[in-house]
């Protein structure tokens, strides 16, 4: 039984102790063992609470034409929602790794940080549950979990309100923007509902709910202009690829490297660029939301010798 599952399991449990302790009223031997039950079910109760379970572990349930009633789920459904949920936690497990901590930049690890397994098909309904397995360092763990309650936070809000999808993306880099559509898309296209659990965090969307999220989120446009920038090399973030530059103003950009450089040569840039003055192409990246609420962020592309 899943953790969420425990904490709806045992509060079903009290509220039925307390109608029959209200039932018997005074039998000593029914009101003394029905008041020991309690105190053991409150117990349990707040231990779980106390200790804010969180794990590095998301189960995801799906409905409509993606599911055959209680008999299977669409595999091709399976393969195209895992992708963009899994990109998702790893950029935000990457981001919150990094932090805001210019000086530990250093070389882009190999292989990922946030890797996740599918380790159950959950019975009774369909869906899947990802799983991190091992970590590589410490406080992997910690990372991920926390990446995955802030992506359900994410995708709710994303089917909540403008305001509260601008304000949970304010900081995210664009190819989150573009596998958070692509996540939606799948589901919209299904006419299915999301149900997605973590630790004792639950989230529970309807069809509409799905399908205003996903026009929320694909309604956005994008502009791409490439802007060659004069100035300091501050360096790029460990883990996360991360970077910071200051034209010769002293005016100061951040941003994430572009998915088309590959780890080598955003070591080589650290090694040889990072204090120095250089030529720094970037591409400005602006989003508009219908809305009209505007994003900016940028994306390094290419740094050479002035």
């Amino acid at each position: 039984m899943s953790i969420h599952d425990t904490i709806l399991n045992l509060k079903a449990q009290i509220i039925e102790a307390e109608r029959l302790l209200s039932i018997v009223g005074e039998h000593p031997m029914m009101t003394y063992s029905l008041g020991k039950r309690l105190e053991i079910l409150r117990e349990e109760l707040s231990e779980i609470e106390k200790n804010n379970v969180e794990e590095a572990k998301l189960r995801l349930l799906f409905s409509g034409k993606a599911v055959l009633g209680s008999i299977g789920i669409k595999a091709d459904f399976v393969s195209k929602t895992i992708k963009p949920i899994q990109e998702l936690i790893k950029t935000q497990t990457a981001i919150i790794k990094s932090g805001n901590d210019i000086g530990k930049r250093g070389k882009v690890k190999k292989g990922s940080i946030a890797e996740l397994y599918l380790t159950a098909l959950p019975t009774g309904s369909f869906g899947y549950e990802l799983s991190m397995l091992e970590g590589k360092e410490l406080f992997d763990e910690e990372d991920v979990s926390n990446s995955i309650r802030e992506i359900i936070d994410m995708i709710e809000a994303a089917s909540e309100s403008d305001d509260a999808f601008q304000k949970v993306i304010e900081n995210s880099p664009k190819r989150t923007l573009i596998h958070l559509n692509t996540f939606f898309k799948e589901l919209a296209n299904e006419d299915s509902i999301l149900k997605m659990e973590s630790g004792d965090k639950y989230v529970e969307l309807s069809e509409d709910k799905v399908k205003l999220g996903y026009q929320r989120v694909s309604s956005a446009q994008y502009q791409e202009t490439p802007i060659e920038i004069a100035g300091v090399f501050k360096g790029i973030l460990l883990d996360s690829g991360k970077f910071e530059i200051a034209d010769e103003d002293g005016k100061k950009y951040s941003g994430y490297l572009s998915e088309d450089l590959s780890e080598d040569e955003a070591i080589n840039y650290n090694k040889e660029y990072t204090n120095e003055k250089c030529s720094i192409m970037v591409q400005e990246n602006v989003t508009t939301f219908s809305s009209g609420y505007r994003k900016i962020s940028y994306e390094l592309i290419k740094i050479k010798s002035l």
